[in-house]
């Protein structure tokens, strides 16, 4: 049985991964990094846009109860359980804690989940192998907010999940493989990305469960194309627009947008937006 460690928030998809870890392998590590604590250091670096962005975020998903729907989509079993070693809370990913408890677990494999980059010192503890499932379609959509873009620009066979060998760069590592996600006509970016990383949890298991049988994990390269994308990119002009779009789409969401390619390649064209709440109007 391979030994496995684990980093990752304190979002329920990653309990839900780590149930589904200690079920199946040998869990001799799991830190978590607490969400509060990455938001208070945006502030402490005087990053006040990121700050405000990650708040407006934080509290449009709780008045649409986007939590909510997290939290039950990713509610374990019965009977489901966290791992026996315990867990390590941090308020930085890369404290010094948290390369010593690597160190001492000596992992097969760690497996990351939606925390801050990983730096050097934890990074060499973590061995060789280190994975990460990213809520988004590599390499085309980096960072954040990786299911609402690939709305917004009309390019939904670019919606999924990616599971990636970590590097210091952000989602940059060779690809292991993208998990797609199917498209619903009823689907939201919250829905997909639910899917999607569920998706993808699984698949990194079924991965785990074919390496520890001695075969190797596929790897493919980067090409560097693809654009990095952040909470303070997607404001409330962009939501509007993915909103109308999908109001005048008849048929739903798996349909063809009302318009043939992205509103626009950086700020939201006026144009484009005037002629949408014209036709919503009429």
């Amino acid at each position: 049985m391979i030994r496995v460690a684990l980093l990752s928030s304190d979002e329920p998809h990653a309990r839900y991964l780590e149930a589904l870890l200690a079920q199946r392998f040998d869990v001799r590590c799991v830190v978590v990094e607490r969400g509060a604590a990455k938001r208070r250091r945006l502030l402490t670096r005087r990053r006040y846009r990121d700050w405000t962005a990650g708040l407006y975020h934080l509290a449009r998903r709780r008045l649409l109860s986007r939590t909510a729907y997290r939290a039950r989509y990713f509610a374990l079993a019965p009977g489901a359980s966290p791992a026996t070693c315990g867990h390590t809370l941090t308020d930085d990913i890369n404290a010094p804690i948290v390369a010593e408890r690597l160190r001492r677990a000596k992992p097969d494999v760690t497996v990351v989940l939606n925390t801050s980059i990983i730096r050097t010192e934890v990074l060499r503890a973590a061995g060789d192998t280190v994975l990460n499932i990213h809520g988004g379609y590599l390499p085309d959509y980096r960072g954040r907010q990786t299911m609402f873009f690939p709305l917004y620009e009309n390019r939904l066979d670019r919606l999924g999940s990616t599971i990636h060998f970590v590097t210091e760069k952000l989602d940059a590592g060779d690809i292991v493989e993208v998990v797609p996600v199917p498209v619903r006509d009823s689907d939201n970016d919250e829905t997909l990305y639910c899917r999607a990383e569920r998706r993808a949890i699984h698949r990194l298991c079924e991965l785990l469960d074919r390496l520890a049988e001695g075969h190797s994990l596929p790897r493919a390269p980067q090409d560097g194309s693809g654009s990095v994308y952040r909470d303070r990119d997607r404001t409330p002009r962009h939501e509007l627009a993915v909103f109308l779009k999908r109001t005048l789409t008849k048929g739903g969401l798996a349909n063809r947008p009302l318009t043939k390619g992205p509103l626009t390649k950086g700020p939201l064209a006026k144009r484009s937006l005037a002629k949408l709440i014209l036709a919503a109007c009429r």
